[in-house]
């Protein structure tokens, strides 16, 4: 199948190539909603099986990442100040290719296709350097790519003096263990 505009799908072999580059930032998008708009996708997809060097960033809330947070319904629009510094939290930085990646834990109820295009359109609406990866989690893991079990920690650029291997505990009571840590800043 060929697509009008390639520049916003790439391909499981492209991202490969790129886990490493410290301008490729991997960005997770599932979403397991409970029926009060909570995603758990972080502890019961993410955490479990994620693409290499990804992070979560979580769009499916009702008040996620790129929702207004003080709406009176969920998904609203957000300001350009909210996803400058939820892409910041996250650890993009300006100029940064960002790859969305998304799985269906629930098919017929969480669709990681509808996430990865409602954190695309956004984002791509907002002047971010964005695509989507194509077939998503689903397809990485049918292509035999290699799965992490840990999450990696999104660190703003202020705040990497850590070290690789390093443990950190997040306000919430989780604790990480550094997978990689570069200079972005």
């Amino acid at each position: 199948m060929e697509f009008a505009r390639p520049e916003y799908l790439v391909e499981p072999a492209w991202l490969v190539e790129h886990l490493d580059d410290p301008n490729v930032r991997i960005l997770d998008v599932t979403a397991r909603l409970t029926a009060d708009l909570h995603n758990t996708a972080l502890e019961r997809c993410v955490e479990v099986e994620r693409v290499p060097n990804s992070v979560f960033f979580d769009v499916g809330s009702g008040h996620g990442a790129l929702s207004a947070p003080d709406a009176a319904l969920p998904w609203m629009w957000p300001s350009v100040d909210q996803v400058r510094d939820a892409l910041r939290a996250a650890g993009v930085c300006t100029g940064d290719r960002v790859v969305l990646v998304g799985r269906t834990p629930r098919p017929g109820i969480d669709e990681g296709t509808m996430w990865c295009t409602r954190a695309w359109w956004t984002l791509h609406h907002m002047g971010v350097n964005v695509a989507i990866l194509h077939g998503g989690m689903e397809r990485w893991l049918a292509e035999g790519r290699v799965a992490r079990d840990a999450l990696q920690l999104a660190l703003p650029p202020s705040s990497r003096p850590l070290g690789a291997g390093q443990l950190i505990e997040t306000p919430d009571g989780h604790t990480w263990r550094i997978d990689r840590v570069e200079d972005r800043g």
